[in-house]
């Protein structure tokens, strides 16, 4: 089944403005310009569910907007009413549902107005008039007091289901859930606490764990700085023993040279070794230097190894590498003060003088190395004449044998003679189509010599042949052109270059054979029987005969429920021309629900006699209708009258009057 739970809206909104201009003293009804905004009053995204024959469908509310007609009413295609989702607690997941009703952009006439929301409950099938739900509170200068219905108590006993509040009447039955969007955030708020509280715990055991263990760290990096420091003091003793050997070593070599001062020593030589002393020097300071700076690091790291329990182990690591480091370094500082002691450098080992002396040769040097100086004594050197010779390129041929395989390829390509065209003996036959002219007989054409593409015209055929094959005496090397078929055997009976005529046509009638030989417009309107277009009637303008031009009425007059009396328009139209009504149609909106409507026409506040209709409720809608002949004369007011109505009275009241002037 379909969706089929709606509530149907109504409402008429006028405006009471200061009297003008009209027969009565008391302000004047006018219309107002608004659209009315009718808005479902729900959770955000919250849809409506509903069971359509056993399977579940969601529907998404929204907003609905239509305008205020100028009678006040809501108009929406042509209707005065729009309908609205309505709750149904059968089919429904809302039990009750509730609309605000805005009225948007509202002005009289140039004026901005301010109308109040309505706020309402739709129901299933009901009609809703929102004049029906306006909060009628009381002037402030007084005090109403209503008593209502009793009530019934709700128990102190609430239920929270979900993110709603479920509050029991003293009836035993729940009143409809009331959704609580905070609730649910509540709910979630405290599943997240508790997880946060549950990830605590394990930090705090984790948090112990870790404790434990930095305090285990913190004994072995106490150890480690003991370590580093009896490595520091071991390496402090090694670097002056190291400082007092480059003492005695600088001694000696002092005696050395003194004692050789006629030794067959090049002087620049000696002045270069002293250099490398010097240098050697500088190097085991420094070395001295670096390994007391790595006990002092080894020193700082036992230290800070003893204060973050975090990074323990890291430290002792670091610091015994220090030391080891600061003892190697003490060790080669060792070594070469030995080597200077001796005056020798070591075999990895190049010196200025060796290379100055030629001790470095390239038979000593490894194997990529020598390559790459091969290629540099064979490379062009600086100077060479070549790198300065800007050398033109020399013109040249080359002969067609010269090409491997030119001839061949030139053997396989066509001739053109003197004027670029294709020598005649290399053009294919076919490739040439000549025209060997008309014959009329097949003997004729089988005669006829030619080659593969040439073509024949038959006489005694009226189509073309063309030679497919290569004996052009044999029938079988000769094809006829095709060409589409013809549906058309014949025209009119004849055949050939046909001109058809209007006999031809043969369901013509006589007018349209004429039509079809008029010579000229003037003979083709004569054979229609139209006027000439001279034809005085044309602009012949006359005045319409008096009381045969139709003149009808469509009077509203009254648009909200129903009462006795002049209704919405009481001052009535006032007509302009003398006016003859035949027929009056009443007819509603709604019907009343028992009883008969009874309404009539007056003129200038008079009944008109035969106007009055009596309407029965079941003809109300469909209209009752009254005939005769209503005479008005210009000036006359016309109005309509309602003198009774039934019970429960509908609403609207048209009158549709039918006449001629």
């Amino acid at each position: 089944m379909t969706f089929d739970s709606y509530s149907t809206v109504r409402v008429n909104v006028t405006a009471l403005v200061l009297d003008g201009v009209d027969p009565d003293d008391t302000p004047d009804d006018i219309a107002i310009s608004a659209s009315l905004t009718l808005t479902p009053m729900i959770e955000s995204g919250m849809v409506l569910q509903y069971n359509d024959n056993g399977v579940k469908k969601l529907k998404a509310l929204t907003e609905m907007t239509v305008d205020i007609g100028p009678t006040g009413d809501i108009t929406h295609r042509n209707k005065s009413y729009v309908k609205i989702v309505a709750a149904d607690p059968v089919t429904t997941n809302i039990e009750q549902l509730q609309y605000r009703a805005r009225f948007n952009n509202v002005r009289i006439g140039a004026q901005p107005a301010i109308i109040s929301d309505i706020y309402f409950w739709a129901v299933a099938g009901d009609q809703i008039n929102l004049a029906d739900h306006v909060d009628l509170g009381s002037p402030s200068n007084s005090v109403i007091i209503t008593r209502g219905e009793r009530g019934l108590s709700v128990s102190p006993e609430v239920e929270i289901v979900g993110g709603a509040l479920i509050f029991e009447l003293e009836d035993g039955t729940d009143f409809p859930p009331v959704v609580v969007p905070a609730l649910t955030q509540a709910s979630e708020d405290a599943a997240a606490a508790h997880a946060d509280r549950l990830a605590a715990d394990a930090a705090k055991a984790g948090a112990e764990t870790a404790a434990t263990t930095a305090v285990t760290a913190k004994d072995d990096a106490e150890d480690a700085r003991d370590v580093a420091l009896a490595a520091k003091a071991d390496t402090a003793d090694d670097a002056l023993a190291t400082a007092a050997d480059r003492t005695a070593t600088e001694d000696a070599r002092d005696i050395a040279v003194a004692a050789k001062g006629e030794a067959e020593v090049d002087a620049a030589a000696v002045a270069l070794d002293r250099l490398a002393v010097g240098s050697a020097k500088t190097d085991t300071l420094a070395a001295r230097d670096e390994a007391s700076d790595f006990a002092t690091v080894a020193t700082t790291q036992a230290d800070i190894a003893t204060t973050a329990a975090g990074g323990a182990q890291a430290s002792e690591t670091a610091a015994l590498t220090q030391a080891d480091r600061a003892e190697a370094q003490a060790i080669r500082a060792e070594q070469a003060a030995d080597d200077i002691a001796e005056g020798v450098v070591p075999d990895g080992g190049v010196s200025t003088v060796k290379l100055q002396d030629g001790a470095v040769t390239k038979a000593k040097t490894s194997a990529g190395v020598q390559v790459s100086l091969d290629k540099a004594d064979t490379s062009v050197q600086e100077g060479d004449a070549r790198l300065t010779n800007a050398r033109t390129p020399t013109a040249h041929v080359h002969a067609e044998a010269d090409v491997t395989g030119l001839t061949a390829k030139l053997a396989t390509k066509a001739d053109v003679d003197s004027n670029g065209f294709l020598v005649q003996s290399q053009i294919p036959a076919v490739a040439i189509r000549e025209f060997l002219g008309s014959v009329a007989t097949q003997a004729a054409m089988l005669a006829l010599v030619g080659q593969k593409g040439d073509w024949c015209s038959r006489s005694d055929r009226g189509s073309d042949f063309q030679i497919i094959g290569n004996d052009p005496t044999q029938l079988s090397s000769w094809r006829e052109n095709t060409y589409p078929a013809s549906p058309v055997s014949s025209v009119h009976g004849r055949q050939g270059a046909v001109t058809t005529q209007a006999v031809d046509i043969t369901d013509s009638t006589t007018v349209g054979r004429g039509v079809l030989k008029a010579a000229d417009a003037e003979a083709g309107r004569t054979a229609i029987g139209a006027a000439s277009s001279t034809d005085a009637r044309f602009t012949d303008t006359r005045t319409p005969t008096v009381g045969t031009v139709p003149y009808d009425i469509t009077f509203v007059a009254q648009s909200g429920t129903r009462t006795v009396g002049l209704g919405d328009v009481p001052a009535g139209i006032k007509l302009r021309r003398a006016v003859t009504f035949s027929e009056v149609t009443f007819h509603c909106e709604t019907a009343d629900a028992t009883g008969n409507l009874v309404a009539e026409i007056r003129k200038n506040g008079i009944q008109v006699a035969g106007s009055p209709a009596t309407i029965a409720a079941a003809n109300q809608v469909a209209g009752g209708t009254s005939s005769g002949a209503f005479t008005f004369a210009a000036g006359d007011a016309l109005t309509i009258n309602v003198t009774g109505v039934g019970t429960t009275p509908g609403k609207g009241l048209i009158a549709e009057l039918k006449g001629v002037c």
